[in-house]
């Protein structure tokens, strides 16, 4: 099935497209939050969640390995699966569960500050230190950003 995929030309196409595309947002909002410092929060406790990419990965991606994107029937099923994995992560605060992010050196921890407040930080930082000071860039109530593009 994969040869054969790779032999239709406008599948190709779409997933080059698709990643290009994906690369590309990614560089641009980490651009964008490269400059932004938010609060200064101390850490508390500090949880990884990178694990869970390998769950992503083996639940997600292998089982659609052997999709034929010839045949409409597995396109339009395909298409239908993405869309609803798109809103179950959306809606289950794990659109940061993502093996590109993790390609390009980035960790997701939950933090949890001295006033008990719990938020997603993306960063490149490999773990925090119990007690320690950062100042990521806060997009909404629940998430930061940290897009320096050096490890600490």
């Amino acid at each position: 099935m994969a040869f054969v995929n790779r032999c239709t030309p406008l599948a190709l196409w779409l997933l080059v497209g698709a990643c290009v595309l994906g690369l590309f947002g990614l560089v641009a909002v980490m651009v964008v939050l490269h400059s932004e410092a938010g609060v200064d929060v101390i850490v508390k406790r500090a949880i990884p969640k990178d694990g869970e990419v390998l769950s992503y990965i083996a639940a997600y991606l292998v089982p659609f390995l052997g999709v034929d994107l010839t045949k409409t029937n597995d396109v339009v099923l395909f298409c239908g699966f993405l869309t609803v994995l798109c809103i179950v992560y959306i809606n289950s605060n794990m659109l940061f569960v993502n093996p590109i992010l993790s390609l390009a050196g980035f960790h997701t921890f939950e933090i949890t500050d001295t006033k008990e407040n719990v938020f997603t930080v993306l960063t490149r930082q490999r773990d925090f230190a119990d007690g320690g000071l950062i100042s990521p860039a806060q997009v909404d109530r629940h998430l930061r950003v940290d897009a320096h593009w050096q490890r600490r």
